[in-house]
């Protein structure tokens, strides 16, 4: 219904501000978090981070240090796409330990997997929880989900979204050790992630001009600094986390493209940013009709040449500058390079109606042969009328 109406009349909106903690950002802030949780009134935490950056040992010594007397131990067990046994160990080590707070560190999954520790303290058991779980996120990554209200937990094949603004973290802390540590590879591909909120967030049936001004100056912020680190520059990371920190915070409503990654992601396991790199473009194209004006914006805030163009042809520079993009930082062009078999693509196209995301995308989806399409496309990197 809503998504209907905003589709006729693309000035009707309903903004409200999103449900974000306090962001402190700036070197020498991973060693205030002691502090920041004692501001909290927290007084014993559950790190949970990953096993990666267990074993690179610096900063989780500086966190450590800081916490102090309020460490209540180390989660040192998440996973890629925060499966929901990792979520249920880790929350029964917060609860061995009579955690109030969570401290993540790390990526996307590790700030997904304390989400979900918060989550399932108060719906499951809520009894064998002293009180409600406070949450401080340190991430390592652009993902953004420091700065969403849902998290996505891995349940099979499937990812579930879990949704609700009590799991939005209290704080997060943006240190740039933290993303100088951070592998350039990895760093680079979870820019896409960031990108993808921005890309499906500016054609949102949710959009407004409020959430447009963070998304598009983090496109625009995104498209300068991503380069820039690709070539070395490390002060480019701060940049960067503040593109993330834009993308992340609107609340919104996401379409197929964040549906069709989470199905490839749960049912394949492949990487969460790269897969949004390369299934975002193909879904652009499929929405073309329907947004060719906000896609216009999207390409004007990637920096591509509109003057003169008509609609169509505007619209389609925001795709191709997506793609040249993703080429510029050497990811994957294709889910056949991800190792997606492409006799499964009808199988995933069948799980996609089922994400909570693809009744909001803002075109109509007339049927599970134009999802397969979209994924055709993605599979094969060629995507007619973008592919540059």
């Amino acid at each position: 219904m809503e998504g209907e109406a905003h589709r006729a009349d693309p000035w009707r909106y309903d903004y409200t501000p999103p449900p974000t903690g306090r962001t402190v950002a700036g070197a020498g802030r991973l060693d205030e978090v002691g502090d920041l949780l004692e501001a909290l009134g927290r007084r014993r935490a559950l790190v949970v981070t990953s096993p990666s950056l267990v074993a690179q040992g610096a900063l989780l010594s500086r966190l450590v240090a800081s916490l102090g007397p309020r460490l209540g131990g180390v989660f040192a067990g998440t996973q890629r796409h925060s499966p929901i046994e990792v979520v249920r160990a880790a929350l029964a080590q917060a609860r061995a330990a009579r955690a109030d707070s969570v401290v993540s560190l790390g990526g996307g999954s590790s700030v997904d997997t304390a989400k979900g520790v918060v989550w399932y303290a108060e719906t499951e058991a809520p009894e064998l929880s002293p009180q409600p779980l406070t949450h401080l996120a340190i991430p390592s990554t652009l993902s953004g989900a420091e700065y969403t209200p849902d998290a996505g937990i891995t349940i099979g094949a499937a990812k579930k979204i879990h949704a609700h603004a009590k799991i939005v973290p209290a704080v997060v802390v943006l240190d740039p050790d933290v993303a100088a540590a951070t592998p350039r590879d990895l760093f680079l591909a979870s820019g896409l992630n960031a990108l993808a909120h921005c890309l499906e967030g500016t054609v949102s049936i949710t959009r407004s001009p409020m959430a447009d001004a963070y998304y598009l100056h983090a496109i625009r912020l995104l498209s300068e600094a991503l380069p820039a680190i690709a070539e070395g520059d490390v002060a480019a990371r701060r940049l960067a986390q503040a593109a993330a920190a834009l993308a992340g915070s609107p609340s919104r409503e996401m379409g197929l493209a964040h549906a069709l990654v989470h199905v490839v992601g749960g049912r394949f396991r492949t990487p969460h940013a790269a897969t949004h790199a390369i299934i975002g473009p193909a879904v652009m194209r499929f929405n073309q009709p329907a947004v060719a004006d906000q896609q216009r914006l999207i390409a004007q805030a990637l920096g591509r040449e509109v003057r003169g163009l008509g609609r169509d042809a505007a619209a389609f520079e925001a795709a191709r500058g997506v793609v040249a993009l993703r080429q510029r930082l050497k990811l994957p062009s294709s889910l056949r390079d991800l190792g997606v078999p492409r006799a499964e693509l009808r199988a995933a196209a069948e799980e996609a109606p089922y994400d909570r995301y693809y009744p909001t995308n803002p075109a109509p989806i007339p049927g599970l042969e134009a999802v397969e399409q979209v994924l055709a496309w993605a599979w094969s990197g060629e995507v007619p009328d973008v592919t540059v």
